[in-house]
């Protein structure tokens, strides 16, 4: 309902900025419209997580189901990887 609004726009720099950071971020990219928006992100310093959208419609279709898919606990063992602070989900 909000395509085609600006909002596009608006999170690509949303993602160059967070992309400019000076440490590693995770990005949780669900859905094929914010997967889209992975040649913002140099994966050689950020680490990505792609899943379907969490959404009824299509949050346990293949080809990577948002149910089981355990974003949560993958990002607090990257983030432990990397010396950071874990996230209480």
């Amino acid at each position: 309902s909000h395509q085609g609004w600006g909002w596009e726009a608006f999170s690509a720099d949303i993602l160059r900025a967070v992309d400019a950071l000076p440490h590693g971020v995770a990005f949780l990219l669900w859905g094929a419209q914010a997967q889209a928006a992975r040649d913002l992100i140099d994966e050689d310093r950020h680490r990505v997580f792609t899943a379907n959208h969490p959404s009824p419609l299509s949050a346990n279709r293949p080809p990577m189901p948002f149910v089981g898919c355990g974003h949560f606990s993958a990002v607090n063992r990257w983030l432990n990887s990397e010396g950071q602070a874990l996230i209480t989900w």
